[in-house]
């Protein structure tokens, strides 16, 4: 796995989020994933993304708590 660090602008940011444009928090979202620095990784196995969903587990907190208690969780 490669990695590094890098910084998002909110117009960048606003593109790779686009398909939550309409969702009532995509203003936060931008502000959130455009306020630091972030790791970007480079995955490279087969279904990498399906096998990193399953390793950090849910996005909901709420859901996250309950079912992979043992996982850090930010709310």
């Amino acid at each position: 796995m490669q990695s590094r660090r890098t910084a998002l602008s909110p117009e960048l940011a606003s593109e790779i989020y686009q398909h939550h444009m309409t969702k009532l928090f995509f203003p936060t979202l931008v502000t959130y994933m455009s306020s630091g620095p972030m790791l970007v990784m480079q995955l490279a196995r087969e279904k990498a993304v399906s096998y990193w969903k399953e390793l950090t587990g849910p996005t909901n907190p709420a859901q996250a708590r309950i079912t992979h208690p043992d996982r850090s969780v930010r709310s």
